[in-house]
C-alpha cells in the first residue's frame, strides 16, 4: 500500500483535531451539567414561586444577555418552536416575541420551517442580529460615564420614578449631541431599553415594586429603580487600574476630566475615585 497523499494526511489531521476537541468539550459539558444538577438538588428543597416574581421585563433582560452569545435568529426560533410545541397560539407567540425583543413570529416561523425541512445550511447561512464583540460603551466611554452619573443622581432622589426608559432617552440625547448628528424621527433608541435595564443592574440599581398590576405579556410597565444602598459605596467608586503616585500633601487636590468632578479620597487605601453626582 503506497504512502498517503497530502490531502489524505490533512483530512486525517483535521478529523483527529475535531474528535479531540469534541471529546474535550463533551467532558467539560458533562462536568458542568453534573455540577448544575447537584446544585438543583439543593434548590428543590426550597422551590421558587416564579408566578409571583418573574415578569416579561425579566425575560427580556435574560434574552438581551443571551444575544451576546447566540444570534437572535437562533434564540427566536428556539423560543417560538418551544411555545408552539406547548400549544400556544401564533398570536400569543408573536406578542411574546415582540415583548422580549426577539424576531416576529412570522420570521421565526419561516426559519423554523427551513430547519424542520432539514436545510441546515440555509438556516445557518444568515445570522443577522447577533452581537459583535465590541460593545456600545467601548466606542463611547464618555457616554457611559455620563449615563452612570445621571443614574446616580436620579436614583438618589426621593421620588421613585426613575426607569430604564429615562436612561435610554438620556443616552439617546447625549449620543446625538456627542456625534453632532440629527436623529431621524423614525430611528429607534440608540441603546435599547433592555440594555439600559442591564446597565442599571450592573451599576447597583434595584427595582422598586409598586402597587401597579404586574406586567403581563403585553409589557409596557417600567418599574422604577433606586440605588441599592448595600452596593452604594461600592458602585459610586471607579477603581483606578493604573498606578497612582501622589505625595502625602496632594490628596486634597481635585483633578478634573472633561468638566466632570471627582473627589480623590485621601483616607481610602484603595485610592479610588468617587464620582460626583452633582
Amino acid at each position: 500500500m503506497g504512502p498517503k497523499s497530502r490531502r489524505q494526511r490533512h483530512a486525517i489531521t483535521t478529523s483527529t483535531r475535531y474528535l479531540l476537541n469534541r471529546s474535550g468539550n463533551n467532558a467539560e459539558d458533562d462536568a458542568e451539567r453534573e455540577e448544575m444538577e447537584v446544585d438543583d438538588i439543593e434548590y428543590e428543597q426550597q422551590p421558587m414561586n416564579f408566578t409571583d416574581r418573574i415578569t416579561s421585563d425579566n425575560i427580556a433582560d435574560l434574552f438581551e444577555l443571551c444575544k451576546y452569545k447566540c444570534p437572535v435568529k437562533y434564540l427566536s426560533v428556539l423560543i417560538y418552536a418551544t411555545l408552539r410545541s406547548f400549544g400556544h397560539s401564533w398570536e400569543n407567540c408573536d406578542t411574546f416575541l415582540r415583548t422580549i425583543g426577539a424576531l416576529k413570529a412570522q420570521t421565526a416561523h419561516r426559519w423554523a420551517d427551513v430547519f424542520l425541512k432539514g436545510d441546515v445550511e440555509e438556516f445557518q447561512g444568515e445570522n443577522r442580529g447577533g452581537k459583535h464583540m465590541a460593545e456600545f460603551y467601548d466606542y463611547f466611554p464618555d457616554l457611559e460615564d455620563a449615563a452612570r452619573e445621571f443614574t446616580i443622581r436620579r436614583c438618589s432622589e426621593k421620588a421613585a420614578d426613575f426607569t430604564a426608559i429615562d436612561l435610554a432617552n438620556f443616552i439617546d440625547k447625549e449620543y446625538y449631541l456627542t456625534t453632532n448628528t440629527s436623529k431621524d424621527s423614525r430611528s429607534p433608541l440608540i441603546r435599547s431599553i433592555p440594555s439600559c435595564r442591564l446597565d442599571l443592574i450592573r451599576w447597583g440599581a434595584r427595582t422598586v415594586r409598586t402597587n401597579l398590576p404586574a406586567a403581563g405579556v403585553q409589557g409596557g410597565l417600567q418599574e422604577p429603580f433606586h440605588r441599592d444602598r448595600r452596593r452604594q459605596r461600592q458602585d459610586t467608586y471607579c477603581q483606578v487600574t493604573h498606578r497612582l503616585r501622589l505625595q502625602q500633601g496632594h490628596w486634597h487636590e481635585v483633578p478634573s476630566r472633561q468638566d466632570r468632578l471627582h473627589r480623590l479620597q485621601g483616607k481610602s487605601k484603595s485610592s479610588a475615585l468617587q464620582v460626583s453626582g452633582r
